[in-house]
């Protein structure tokens, strides 16, 4: 791969293949005119979504106003939103108006009058250019090409137009809003009114727009070449399991995250795409305001250099770095630099005599490891116990060398080389005295330390081999084994360790293969230190990478720069502790709950141990997948439940291996224990009968509640649907997610590929209705 981390966002942007799709597609000869969407692409919003608006309107009266209304923020928030699904099943045109909105409420003319004044201007202080259309725009006005802008919106042309000029800087534009013509992007028929008012054909002319049927299919379906300005159906599945994790952050950061995955650049192939989202969307927010919340604390303490210590030392001190010079570029407030510093590589250093019989024991948990590691790391030759070398310690307890019990011997065979063991303990440890003497300098004598954590081992050991403390030492999380370390070393956790976080905390500690594919990059891990011709030098094992897992890493970093560029241009907040809450719930749910599409990509990488042993295994090995297959999903679940201590040593990421073998199977476990919408299963079983039948569009007959639900789930399917039926439109019209209610006898049901029937409790007499209009035995019906 041949792109570089850029820190400059037009640059970020003309490299991403949105861009470089956008530019292509607008100078062809034939296209004359370029249309946006307005909201969610042209214009964002500060608060987290729509409706806060209408509790803003609340909140943001004049305090006289406010007790003369009567109305909470929350409360008048639903009475909006409820007026407006009144007024959208009371009118017979595809939009309504704001005007008919407000008609629907109980209120006084003079209320009424009061309350649009304020949501306008609610709109117009929320309302911000999104600084990537922002260039697109500019774009559109090199190319010469007339710029357009269609919106399907409730409020009139006049005000949409205020709200395009505060925030973007145009001249010479159209304006096409679905309340001014009674007509919708989502149906076509606006796309057809704009057509004939430009007097252009379809071809002339290229939209791009975030909704996947407004922006994207309806226009294609008309022969407009339309370009999507939103994140792939994973990333719409990834949101919508973090909202049953409790995800909640600022609308900027969402935005930010969105905007990342946008960007990605056109080098970026189906082999890295995935890991180049992980970055942008998922390490990308933590690592930036971990970042943020480091360096604002040394400001505090006076702290000028932070050791980024371990593999993860690498990209966290890459993004700390690139933070101060996004910020500041002339002034380096703090120095991180890179410390090779693993446990192995502090663990010799750390150590007294009177220790080696107790760290000998707990070398016994540690995976991948051999007894010929071991007799290395300690310096030891021992012939005897050659034939040996490739045991694992875990099970010198289980086997006899010479009639003696396998750790017994072990434990002889270091008494007789205590002199020699003691002079190597010796002389690590002066070692990492001048290694470290060397990194910090002259001049630093306050400083601090960042690990990965959970257990504060390596701070810990660093303490004890460095016989210097560090001011505060950094974890990106922390486990009660970390905060044990209390009497020997201050530490202090990005992501917190409470009452309400130890489950999620837990999650991490239990399976950090996850987290550490991606966080220790392409170095190896540091076994020790050695004299070299310019001082002391870290000894680190090569990381046998192949050139795929090579670009992989580095499409992560991309993404991680990516969404750290986009932190400083949305000018990000430092995260408070909700929100670090959250960024911890973001990790927890990609272990606990992860997509399919992520175990696929996670569940192949290679994980490599860091006590320099040579063993490495893949997160998701075969016999973790035969195991589950064979004992079946939902009871080795129960048995994980009950289990999950005993299961650690040979399975790294049960909740992987079980999504690999049933992908839903966890999703809706999460969904149960969350208390998901009641016809969340009804719909994900109608739509797998869909998605197995290649069906895209489909006619409806139900419009009630199980519809309006099921809606949102087919457009992310991409199913289209071309009507809806209900009896009710026998009496009057309504519509629904502004579509037209229809009764049977005015649809042509031969306009689909199927007819869903959204019932569970009418089918029968669905089935009946139908067969007195059509012959059912010649249509596809579909219903559960």
């Amino acid at each position: 791969m041949t792109d570089h981390l850029v820190t400059d966002f037009v640059e970020l942007v003309k490299a991403s293949a949105l861009y470089q799709d956008f530019v292509a597609a607008i100078e062809q000869p034939h296209v004359t005119h370029v249309s946006f969407d307005i909201f969610d692409t042209v214009l964002r919003r500060r608060c987290f979504e729509p409706k806060q608006i209408f509790a803003d309107v609340i909140d943001h009266l004049p305090q006289a106003l406010y007790h003369q209304y009567g109305l909470e923020a929350a409360d008048y928030q639903q009475m909006r939103m409820a007026a407006e699904r009144l007024a959208r099943q009371e009118s017979s045109a595809e939009e309504i108006s704001f005007e008919e909105i407000f008609a629907q409420l109980a209120l006084t003319e003079d209320q009424k009058a009061r309350l649009k004044q304020q949501e306008l201007a609610e709109e117009l202080a929320q309302s911000y250019a999104d600084p990537v259309c922002a260039i697109l725009l500019d774009a559109v006005k090199r190319s010469g090409k007339q710029l357009v802008f269609i919106s399907d919106m409730y409020l009139s042309s006049s005000v949409i137009k205020g709200l395009l000029e505060q925030s973007c800087q145009l001249d010479d534009y159209r304006l096409f809003v679905s309340s001014a013509y009674g007509a919708t992007k989502f149906t076509g028929q606006l796309f057809i009114k704009v057509l004939a008012e430009l007097g252009i054909t379809a071809n002339a002319l290229v939209h791009i727009g975030d909704h996947a049927t407004s922006d994207v299919r309806s226009p294609q379906l008309m022969g407009i070449h339309a370009i999507a300005f939103n994140t792939n159906l994973d990333v719409s599945e990834i949101e919508r399991r973090e909202k049953h994790y409790q995800v909640r952050l600022p609308a900027k950061v969402t935005l930010a995250r969105k905007l990342a995955i946008l960007l990605q650049p056109a080098s970026i192939d189906a082999d890295t795409e995935f890991f180049y989202q992980m970055g942008a969307n998922i390490f990308g927010p933590i690592i930036t305001q971990m970042s943020q919340w480091v360096l604002a604390d040394t400001q505090r303490l006076k702290i000028d250099t932070v050791l980024a210590m371990m593999r993860e030392g690498d990209i966290f001190a890459e993004s700390i770095n690139r933070q101060q010079q996004l910020l500041a570029p002339e002034s380096l407030a703090c120095r991180c630099i890179p410390f090779y510093a693993s446990r192995k590589a502090t663990y010799l250093p750390s150590m007294i005599a009177a220790d080696i019989e107790d760290k000998l024991a707990k070398t016994l948990v540690r995976k991948c490891y051999t007894l010929g590691d071991m007799l290395a790391e300690f310096g030891i030759n021992a012939p005897e116990l050659l034939p040996l070398v490739s045991t694992p310690v875990s099970s010198l307890t289980k086997i006899d060398i010479g009639g003696i019990n396998g750790l017994v011997k072990v434990k002889q065979v270091f008494a007789n080389a205590a002199a020699e063991v003691s002079a190597n303990i010796h002389a690590s440890h002066q070692l990492f005295i001048d290694y470290l003497q060397q990194m910090l300098g002259q001049q630093s004598e306050v400083f601090a330390t960042l690990d990965l954590g959970p257990g504060a081992t390596i701070a810990q050991q660093f303490s004890k081999a460095s016989q210097r403390q560090a001011r505060v030492n950094y974890l990106l999380f922390a486990s009660d084994r970390g905060f044990s370390k209390a009497n020997d070393i201050a530490i202090k956790p990005f992501l917190p360790l409470t009452d309400d976080t130890q489950k999620s905390i837990a999650l991490l500690v239990r399976s950090p293969e996850v987290l550490e594919y991606f966080l220790v990059g392409a170095s190896g891990t540091t076994t020790g230190y050695q004299r070299g011709p310019s001082g002391v030098e870290p000894v680190c094992e090569p990381r046998d990478l192949s050139a795929v897992d090579i670009d992989r890493l580095y499409a992560f970093k991309l993404g991680v720069a990516a969404f750290q560029r986009l932190a400083l241009t949305l000018e990000l907040e430092p995260a408070s502790v909700a929100e670090r809450i959250s960024y911890l719930q973001i990790l927890a749910r990609l272990i606990d709950c992860p997509t399919a599409i992520e175990v696929a990509n996670i569940g192949q990488c290679q994980h490599e141990e860091n006590f320099g042993s040579q063993g490495k295994y893949s997160i998701i090995k075969a016999d973790n997948l035969a195991k589950v297959q064979a004992q079946g999903v939902a009871d080795f679940y129960q048995y994980f439940c009950q289990q999950a201590t005993a299961l650690q040593r040979d399975m790294p990421w049960p909740q992987g291996v079980m999504t690999q073998v049933n992908a839903d199977y966890l999703s809706g476990i999460a969904r149960v224990n969350a208390q998901e919408h009641v016809h969340y299963s009804a719909v994900q079983a109608l739509l797998s009968l869909l998605l197995a039948d290649d069906i895209k569009e489909i006619i409806v007959y139900g419009a009630g509640e199980f519809f309006f639900y099921l809606y949102d789930f087919l457009v992310e399917h991409k199913i289209a649907v071309r009507g809806v039926i209900d009896r009710r439109a026998e009496f009057s019209s309504f519509s629904v997610h502004d579509i037209a209610v229809k009764s049977l006898a005015d649809t042509d049901v031969n306009d689909c590929q199927a007819i869903v029937i959204a019932s569970s409790a009418f089918v029968d007499e669905i089935k009946q209705d139908l067969a007195q209009k059509i012959d059912v035995e010649h249509h596809k019906l579909i219903c559960i």
